[in-house]
């Protein structure tokens, strides 16, 4: 869902997988290509920067793994780190889509 104008994005995406393993892929993925600036193994959370592109500054971006009746869920949210950048929201979403392809290459590449 594109949600206006710099404003914090969110989106969900169901795996039939347990949430260890999908925590596992999560953050071999943001270790290997992003700018990893906390992770929680407790709560199945990590928090990275994505970097610069050719239309923004980067995002702030919080991956957090939820248990799920028939697997896990992935929640993704995030943010550009400057305000008022038009490109933005697309940015962003484009991001997204690109992480969950990751983490999608990265459980399956294990099996």
């Amino acid at each position: 869902m594109l949600d206006g104008f710099n404003t914090q994005q969110e989106q969900r995406r169901r795996y039939p997988m347990p949430a260890d393993e999908v925590y596992a892929a999560v953050l071999a993925v943001a270790t290997r290509d992003y700018s990893v600036t906390s992770s929680d193994d407790l709560t199945r959370t990590v928090m990275f920067g994505s970097h610069e592109s050719g239309w923004t500054w980067g995002e702030n971006i919080t991956i957090m793994v939820l248990d799920a009746e028939g697997g896990c869920d992935v929640e993704i949210s995030g943010v550009g780190k400057v305000g008022g950048q038009v490109q933005q929201a697309t940015t962003l979403l484009q991001t997204f889509g690109t992480v969950f392809e990751k983490i999608s290459a990265e459980l399956t590449e294990g099996r």
